[in-house]
């Protein structure tokens, strides 16, 4: 301790406090509340200044990022209504998604589906609930109709791509609903005083703010990669005697916004690497229950019988006696 470098340690320490002020004024982190390996995203996610970097010495971790941030075109107002229904209130069964999404979603099913071996048979639950052919493969069938998994609607007539969420994992689409809402606390929207839902709340809040294209992009690939995800792991436990292969590695998203002058400058997602759920089922075998012994008409009662119905007159003349 006589040689501690007490005076250096208390420079860069006074540098980084300034700096870590000054950064969250415009920039965000979002972890989903039940994950619990989100520290390696936020290590990647919170970037040093340059001054600060050469002076540290830690390894830097490795990490798949994903950043939001290109110009394009704003999608209209109206667009955030369907995604402000993920991580509401009420936990949804199925879930209108932009037109934009149908695409996305087709592929993430063959995503899935690239995760078992090519000769991997269909599985009969899946054949029979989707009208496939039992006697393909399961890349045989849906190489041509990945659609056919994003039931039970599909692109609707109203140019919405109806989402069944039985196959999506549940954090990741309740972290759309939390990233919203660390976007418009960032954004430090002013309330109108109107009373409004959680949906159409966050719906009105996001219509017009510059930027808003990133947030929609970081949506429809953090939905997109949960529904491939949660589909693998349908599609795994519908498989017989336990014979699926070894399933991929699971991943859950941190975000980092960047919010200046009330326009969102970018989003970056972090996809962090973490234990997987148990195996979900979407619809249960039903278990077999074997029919109740008959017995001949006519027959006279057994001993135990005659015993029980003995006792139970017993006890009831008991009752009316009381009474």
């Amino acid at each position: 301790m006589w040689h501690f470098p007490a005076a250096e340690v208390d420079a860069w320490a006074s540098r980084f406090l300034h700096w870590a002020a000054e950064e969250r004024k415009s920039r965000l982190l979002v972890v989903p509340a039940p994950h619990t390996d989100w520290m390696p995203g936020y290590a990647a996610l919170a970037r040093q200044s340059l001054e600060l970097e050469g002076m540290l010495t830690t390894a830097k971790p490795t990490a798949e990022l994903e950043e939001f941030s290109d110009a394009g075109q704003e999608p209209p107002e109206g667009e955030f209504w369907s995604w402000s229904l993920l991580g509401g209130e009420r936990p949804l069964t199925f879930v209108p998604l932009p037109a934009s999404m149908h695409a996305k979603l087709a592929q993430a099913t063959l995503d899935a589906v690239a995760a078992f071996p090519a000769d991997t048979p269909t599985p009969h639950e899946l054949a029979t609930l989707n009208g496939l052919e039992e006697g393909q493969t399961l890349q045989q069938n849906l190489v041509n109709r990945p659609e056919y998994l994003i039931a039970p609607h599909g692109l609707s007539s109203d140019q919405n791509t109806w989402l069944n969420l039985s196959a999506v994992d549940p954090t990741a689409a309740s972290f759309c609903g939390e990233l919203l809402d660390r976007v418009i606390s960032g954004l430090d929207v002013r309330d109108d005083g109107c009373s409004r839902s959680l949906q159409a709340a966050r719906s009105h809040a996001l219509d017009g703010v510059p930027g808003r294209r990133h947030v929609t992009r970081a949506l429809e690939a953090i939905l997109a990669r949960a529904y491939s995800q949660g589909l693998e792991n349908v599609l795994r436990s519908m498989m017989t005697g336990g014979k699926a292969p070894a399933r991929q590695r699971w991943v859950l998203p941190t975000a980092e916004i960047v919010i200046g002058n009330e326009v969102i400058r970018s989003v970056r997602v972090c996809w962090t690497p973490t234990r997987p759920p148990p195996f979900r089922r979407t619809v249960d075998i039903p278990t077999s229950i074997s029919p109740a012994p008959k017995h001949k008409t006519g027959s006279k009662p057994s001993a135990t019988q005659l015993r029980t119905r003995n006792r139970l007159a017993r006890r009831a003349g008991k009752v009316r006696q009381k009474k």
